[in-house]
């Protein structure tokens, strides 16, 4: 009920910022709706970090949080998948996802023996490796700019899972599951974006 209340808001600042923009001369007349979207991408991004703030304080789960969010969020930034359509969805769905991570499937994934956790760990990895970008139809990419995320997004994974591996060792299981659960999710996204499309195409 809040979000209805407080989503039209936040666009309207977001056109605000928008127009401000355009009259200053720092953005194009025809620039004006990506100009929109652009502010209010980051309204909500920034109001997705004071809720992310306010979810460690509550729970105390401050690493975990953490460890997940940042994975999640630099390992999607390169590969894509799916998006919700409409902003307040996005954020609605990205602060579940946190809670859920950790409240519920993180504490499961922790109870599994080491030896497994590691080798089903490798196996999502060498799938989200060999696995390409993919984003959705509204998003302009160029086949450059899609190879080197794609170059940049295994990179990531590597540097990801020395960490998660490095972390399980020491036993840090409070790191290396939600490390783990940041890279599940993105590769989870991404083969849905997979099928959405391919279903769009056949229909």
């Amino acid at each position: 009920c809040i979000i209805f209340l407080v989503m039209p808001m936040l666009h309207k600042k977001a056109v605000a910022i928008a127009n401000s923009c355009v009259s200053r001369g720092w953005v194009k007349d025809s620039e004006l709706d990506w100009c929109v979207y652009a502010a209010e991408k980051w309204i909500l991004f920034s109001a997705f970090l004071l809720l992310l703030l306010l979810w460690m304080c509550v729970s105390g789960k401050y690493i975990e949080t953490l460890s997940f969010a940042c994975t999640f969020y630099v390992l999607r930034s390169r590969i894509g998948g799916c998006h919700a359509k409409l902003p307040w969805l996005c954020l609605t769905a990205s602060i579940v996802i946190v809670i859920t991570i950790t409240i519920l499937i993180g504490p499961l994934l922790s109870r599994i023996p080491l030896l497994p956790s590691l080798i089903g760990s490798f196996l999502i990895y060498i799938v989200a490796y060999f696995t390409k970008p993919i984003y959705p139809p509204q998003a302009s990419f160029t086949r450059e700019a899609i190879v080197e995320n794609n170059k940049k997004k295994n990179h990531l994974l590597i540097i990801v899972f020395l960490l998660q591996a490095s972390a399980s060792l020491a036993s840090l299981f409070n790191i290396s599951t939600y490390l783990f659960c940041g890279v599940l999710l993105t590769q989870i996204l991404v083969s849905i974006e997979k099928a959405r499309q391919k279903g769009r195409k056949e229909s």
